[in-house]
């Protein structure tokens, strides 16, 4: 028994030298992705990068772009799909070289939205209108107002594209959190 014990850990020492133990990742990396968008990312390698694993909906190639550096290119197989995936290529890297592994968390997302924050300046009680949505943007279109989550001091409402905010009288920094919907359903608040 005392030398099965010596044998086991001697092999798995030995594997694990030579890198032959269980792959681990030694960086992840997280991405939204369009469905006509494209990811780039360029990685150091000694060697040139493998592919390991891509998941059926995304295709993954790289290029040598100089001296071990090379560009990794990862896209949508399909316009339609909408979901996760993962891309894991492996690198080299140290003396003597070593095997090292970068995992890509895909997302495949409907559209993206960009809502920014809005900022005025009210004197006294007298309500504003508030137009959020004109410095907020969307990959597609259709962008709405679709509702106030969260008032601190006054009150808000909101109609067709505008806040009407209405201050309660004291001089206090106030913010409202609203939420815009686009075309195809995505949400963003600011």
């Amino acid at each position: 028994m005392k030398y099965i014990f010596k044998f086991l850990f001697i092999f798995f020492a030995t594997m694990s030298s030579l890198g032959l133990a269980a792959q681990s990742i030694d960086a992840d990396v997280y991405v939204k992705l369009l469905p006509t968008s494209t990811f780039y990312d360029t990685i150091y390698s000694q060697y040139a990068p493998n592919i390991v694993s891509t998941d059926i909906n995304f295709s993954a190639e790289w290029a040598k772009i100089a001296d071990k550096t090379y560009k990794i290119t990862i896209v949508l197989t399909t316009t339609t799909y909408i979901g996760k995936g993962k891309v894991i290529i492996q690198y080299t890297e140290g003396l003597p070289p070593k095997p090292k592994y970068i995992s890509y968390h895909l997302n495949s997302i409907v559209s993206k939205i960009s809502a920014m924050p809005d900022f005025i300046t009210v004197f006294g009680s007298n309500s504003v209108a508030i137009y959020p949505l004109s410095n907020d943007n969307s990959t597609t279109t259709g962008l709405t107002l679709d509702g106030i989550g969260q008032i601190q001091y006054g009150n808000a409402t909101a109609a067709g594209d505008s806040i009407t905010y209405t201050p309660n009288g004291e001089e206090l920094l106030d913010y409202i959190v609203y939420s815009v919907t686009d075309s195809l359903g995505s949400k963003a608040s600011s």
